[in-house]
């Protein structure tokens, strides 16, 4: 699947578990956040960030894996991927803009 490399502020809420951090990586099914709060493996999740226009992008989905999984967590940049269960045309939109861009 291919991913666009980007660096974008969000928000999170999986479970009990708030953060914030920044959008590594994104493709049309998925996403990588770096921050140092890591939430749970198979919690459902809210992403939110928003968009250079100042649009409000909200992804929903699960949270498949995260850096506390790897064998030698503590040398990995703390983060997590997740799977968009929910599509969001407005995302899917940033993301194709990413790559055209």
């Amino acid at each position: 699947m291919r991913r666009s490399v980007t660096r974008i502020r969000a928000t999170f809420v999986a479970g009990h578990t708030k953060g914030n951090g920044h959008i590594k990586n994104m493709s049309p099914d998925g996403l990588f956040l770096r921050t140092d709060t890591l939430p749970v493996r198979g919690d459902p999740i809210c992403v939110i960030f928003n968009l250079p226009d100042g649009s409000k992008v909200e992804v929903a989905g699960t949270v498949r894996w995260s850096t506390a999984q790897l064998p030698r967590p503590e040398q990995a940049k703390a983060g997590f991927g997740m799977l968009i269960d929910q599509q969001n045309d407005l995302y899917l939109q940033f993301y194709e803009e990413l790559l055209t861009g």
